[in-house]
């Protein structure tokens, strides 16, 4: 039975409110992922997803946004 997960990655070198619709629509096509927050002040992108996303899953989608990844934790 799947359940949601939330998870924390740690992104920089976000700037501005663009930036931080970039981030969420690469890690919204993560199969699994139901809800996606940045914040580009807080330099995190918030993650809920059913049974959680991996690690380079969520590296991969934030480096084709164009950002780097810092860390994923739970």
């Amino acid at each position: 039975m799947s359940q949601e997960v939330k998870q924390v990655i740690a992104v920089t070198g976000r700037k501005c409110c663009g930036c931080e619709h970039e981030v969420e629509s690469k890690l919204k096509e993560i199969k699994g992922v139901t809800s996606v927050k940045a914040d580009h002040v807080k330099k995190e992108a918030v993650v809920l997803s059913l049974d959680g996303i991996s690690e380079a899953d969520a590296k991969k989608a934030v480096e084709e946004a164009g950002f780097q990844f810092d860390s994923l934790t739970k």
